[in-house]
């Protein structure tokens, strides 16, 4: 039933629908080729650094091998940045440059769009 001069509103958006995301994932070795462990600084860089970006991180403890090769201990760091050619050029940078800092041929990088789940927001008995 319709209700004359009764206006729909939209619903309020929340933070995640506002803006498209990407999540970025970098694996991060915690040894260098020879199996030695990587001062733990060079690790506090990596922190410092995807802080400073985002705000904030996550970073999750993995294991992971070579067909035929020893088991290797890994960080995975998850960051997700709005969506814009910004964050896209400076994690093809920043790649090349974990690459260097960490002595290896590639850092393992993805990245995906994400989208949020708006929080629940109870209606009214009149919407």
């Amino acid at each position: 039933m319709k209700r004359s001069g009764a206006v729909r509103r939209r619903p309020p958006r929340g933070r995640w629908t506002q803006r498209r995301y990407r999540r970025y994932e970098i694996t991060v070795p915690t040894t260098d080729n020879d199996g030695n462990p990587f001062h733990p600084e060079r690790l506090n860089t990596v922190i410092l650094d995807l802080n400073a970006l985002s705000g904030g991180y996550t970073r999750l403890p993995v294991k992971g091998g070579w067909q035929g090769g020893p088991e290797e201990a890994n960080h995975l760091f998850i960051v997700d940045v709005p969506d814009t050619p910004r964050a896209k050029t400076f994690f093809r940078i920043y790649r090349a440059l974990l690459q260097a800092r960490f002595g290896q041929d590639e850092i393992y990088l993805r990245s995906y769009s994400v989208a949020g789940v708006s929080p629940f927001r109870r209606l009214r008995r009149n919407e």
